[in-house]
């Protein structure tokens, strides 16, 4: 089974500690650099630029099973102009 993982700000690596097969998708603009260290620590090599680069490969035949992780926090400034205009 081929896993593919979207981690758009890279704010997470536990599904790929979980699934350390799987394909790892990050976007390199948003690299911190503390992440270096895990990375190293888990032996995680991510694909960089997805969204330029690879974004075409990311399809159901390429791969069986897609994570997305995706931070609530980030869309929060979202939804809170929402509620304004309500």
């Amino acid at each position: 089974m081929k896993i593919a993982i979207i981690d758009d700000a890279n704010q997470d690596i536990g599904l790929k500690i979980l699934f350390p097969e799987a394909d790892y998708f990050i976007d390199f603009i948003q690299y911190p650099q503390y992440r270096k260290y895990s990375h190293s620590k888990y032996n995680i090599q991510p694909i960089y630029n997805y969204k330029t680069t690879n974004f075409h490969k990311i399809n159901n035949t390429n791969y069986d099973v897609l994570f997305i992780i995706f931070s609530l926090h980030n869309i929060y400034p979202f939804f809170n102009s929402i509620g304004q205009q309500i």
